[in-house]
């Protein structure tokens, strides 16, 4: 006799939920010894000398900001756990853009981010290979459309004024071509020079 077992969309929801917040617990947990005086780190260190946790603060937004990011907000993205769809934030924006204003300032000047908008909804999907094995999907997080951008817009500014023109991980307009092709640039221009 075969057994079956059945799990319920909640037990399914768990081994996800688990997969996900335990698979990279241990990625750097080992020990990584740093030399400081290899040249990329002094490299760092003079570009950056005044670099301090006090140096970055939030700055307020105005209303023109926040009526622009709406605007910018994609009306076909899905609506996060905070139920607000970005169509909705588009057809309301005359009514809630200084309320939203007033709102993320308020979230700019304290010094924690509401909980509210950090969470996010988080669906698996499915990569390759055996839909039965968890390690075939990847998490895709879903987070409310008003969240994030007056913080990423301000971070983004002050990172990319220390960030070397060579660092493309996780950067706006950058990706793995644009460092091959700076690469092929350089060897390109010393193949001509010998």
């Amino acid at each position: 006799m075969q057994l079956e077992a059945r799990l319920t969309g909640e037990e399914v929801c768990e081994i996800f939920n688990d997969y996900f917040v335990n698979v990279a617990k241990n990625i750097g947990s080992s020990q990584i010894k740093v030399n400081d005086d290899h040249p990329s780190i002094l490299a760092i260190k003079d570009n950056i000398p005044d670099l301090d946790q006090n140096n970055f603060t939030f700055s307020p937004i105005d209303l023109d900001f926040v009526e622009k990011r709406i605007r910018k907000i994609n009306v076909k993205k899905a609506t996060g756990i905070d139920g607000i769809s970005p169509k909705l934030l588009h057809f309301a924006k005359p009514a809630i853009v200084k309320p939203l204003t007033d709102i993320v300032n308020l979230s700019l000047s304290s010094p924690t981010l509401s909980d509210r908008l950090k969470e996010a909804q988080v669906a698996p999907i499915h990569k390759k290979n055996s839909v039965l094995e968890k390690g075939n999907y990847r998490p895709v997080s879903v987070l409310p459309a008003i969240s994030k951008n007056a913080i990423e817009v301000q971070l983004v500014q002050y990172f990319d004024k220390i960030f070397s023109p060579f660092l493309t991980a996780f950067r706006s307009g950058f990706g793995c071509l644009s460092t091959l092709l700076r690469v092929i640039e350089d060897w390109k221009l010393a193949l001509d020079q010998n």
